[in-house]
């Protein structure tokens, strides 16, 4: 039968054309309409022309510093094993090791690792070498019976700091350095005449050279660090080296610093740095030091050490000797 009802004709007529322009607006503006769907579902429109994220492991990058320029081969396996160095990349802080796969490894250190001697680069050696035993003389006991003689400890070391070499003799004696044509020998006055114990591969021991001090020498890079070790407040807070073998001056342009008169200028005694028990290296200015009539002078603000606890000792005061290098001067302690 007919429908002949104008309303609904109407109504029929709306709903046709309302489902034409849908379907023509969706022909010509897919991505609009599916990011409208999107939005109602709340979820992201999907571009089917981007890959998806990919998760990369930047671990194994990170670990090593590779020089290397070659092109980067995915069928040859990584093999980071140090094969050779390559000498001609030396500095005083770093070498270059060639591994196994043609990568290029770096190795830095803030301690100084080469030094240089005229136009080579020389890897540096500080270890000690025992050089005198105390002569013991065989009693008629020991004669009789063929006793033999005990092993004494050394009693005089030496060794290298780059170009310079260095003797560690009793303090009567005391410790000479040999380095750009001068013999510099340094001896504590007023202290005993204690011969030098070994504390470890480069560093020597003056046990109590003063009352409840100690006094230790240490070979690092091109220097030779002096260190007095204050070990309580009953200790004397003023210090004097008499050296020979050059007047010893300021500085002529490192604050602080002192040198031999005529030693170039590379050469110095760095300035003091003070190393407090449980605090560490300190910021505030409490020892000074000075050349003297006859050496250095070096001095602790008396008032301040008495005023400071038990637990702050010992306390440790050096002065270095050497060739600037300024990794090591920064990190010096």
């Amino acid at each position: 039968m007919k429908n002949n009802n104008p309303k609904r004709q109407i109504l029929r007529r709306g709903v046709l054309f309302l489902l034409a322009i849908t379907i023509g607006f969706t022909a010509t503006q897919p991505m609009n309409v599916m990011a409208l769907v999107n939005i109602s579902q709340k979820t992201q429109p999907k571009n089917p022309s981007v890959l998806p994220a990919q998760n990369v492991d930047t671990t194994k990058q990170q670990a090593t510093f590779d020089t290397s320029s070659a092109p980067v081969s995915t069928s040859k396996k990584e093999d980071r094993t140090r094969d050779h160095e390559d000498v001609s990349k030396r500095t005083p802080f770093t070498s270059t090791y060639v591994n196994r796969d043609g990568t290029k490894t770096l190795s830095y250190s803030i301690d100084q690792q080469n030094f240089k001697r005229g136009k080579d680069w020389l890897k540096i050696d500080n270890k000690l070498e025992a050089v005198e035993k105390p002569v013991i003389q065989k009693n008629l006991f020991d004669v009789i019976t063929n006793t033999a003689q005990k092993t004494d400890s050394p009693i005089a070391f030496r060794g290298k700091a780059g170009n310079a070499s260095t003797q560690m003799k009793s303090l009567s004696e005391g410790v000479s350095i040999d380095v750009a044509g001068k013999t510099i020998t340094m001896k504590p006055m007023g202290a005993r005449n204690v011969t030098p114990v070994r504390k470890d591969d480069r560093t020597v021991a003056y046990k109590d050279a003063w009352p409840n001090v100690d006094l230790e020498y240490e070979l690092r890079g091109e220097s030779v660090k002096e260190i007095i070790v204050i070990k309580n407040k009953s200790a004397a807070s003023t210090f004097n080296f008499k050296v020979s073998g050059g007047k010893v001056v300021n500085h002529p342009t490192r604050t602080g610093e002192l040198t031999i008169e005529g030693m170039p200028a590379e050469f110095s005694f760095s300035s003091l740095t003070l190393d407090v028990n449980e605090q560490g290296v300190i910021t505030e200015q409490r020892v000074t030091q000075k050349p003297s009539s006859d050496g250095i002078k070096v001095e602790m603000d008396k008032v301040w050490m008495q005023s400071q606890p038990a637990k702050s000792f010992p306390m440790r005061i050096d002065p270095t000797f050497g060739r600037y290098a300024t990794s090591y001067w920064m990190f010096k302690s």
